[in-house]
């Protein structure tokens, strides 16, 4: 799972900024796939806990693939991909953390600050291809209220998805062709209607 962000963040912030973040900033999450990696998304998310929401889990693990066969399976997919979405954007952003010093309490920023993204895209696997991209990606507009000291996007940030997975390509073709680059992106950009 990757995350990728341009931002300046918020000037606020910026002022309490222990160390510089680039204005772009790509992390992955190698450790995060609903797929390839879904043995350990289940360890984090408790082999309990999801077996209280889907009592079928080994009959649902023995047949996961990236082709949801049913409902049942689509539901199972859609739980580790909300999981993935999160954690791997709580990883990205940064934090306030509280130091003390002579003076009193100070607090601090470190890492990327998302506070001032205005817009979140989701591309590949299941934020591209599923019904519900939508409701995986509006997990985004909760994060900040949950997670008061994360430097995490706002409830106010606009939803898109790359409904045509071509995001990937695009880098690549604007070196040879930035209008047809440009074309692509606005054909596959689609706004959710997450109200």
């Amino acid at each position: 799972t990757d995350v990728d962000s341009v931002t300046d963040g918020d000037p606020e912030i910026a002022s309490i900024l222990l160390a510089p973040e680039p204005r772009s900033k790509r992390t992955v999450e190698g450790d995060l796939g609903i797929y390839v990696n879904a043995s350990h998304v289940i360890e984090q998310i408790g082999r309990d806990e999801l077996g209280k929401e889907f009592p079928d889990l080994e009959n649902i693990l023995r047949n996961l693939t990236p082709y949801p066969k049913n409902d049942r399976d689509e539901a199972f997919s859609l739980k580790l991909a909300a999981y993935c979405f999160e954690t791997s954007i709580r990883r990205h952003a940064g934090t306030i953390k509280q130091l003390y010093g002579p003076t009193g309490r100070t607090e601090v920023a470190y890492g990327k600050d998302l506070t001032a993204v205005k817009s979140v895209i989701g591309t590949g696997g299941i934020l591209s291809r599923s019904k519900f991209s939508s409701k995986i990606m509006k997990i985004v507009r909760t994060l900040s209220a949950k997670h008061e000291k994360e430097l995490l996007p706002k409830s106010s940030v606009r939803l898109f998805r790359d409904r045509n997975y071509i995001f990937g390509a695009v880098g690549l073709i604007s070196t040879v062709d930035l209008p047809s680059a440009r074309d692509l992106v606005q054909n596959s950009l689609e706004e959710l209607n997450t109200t």
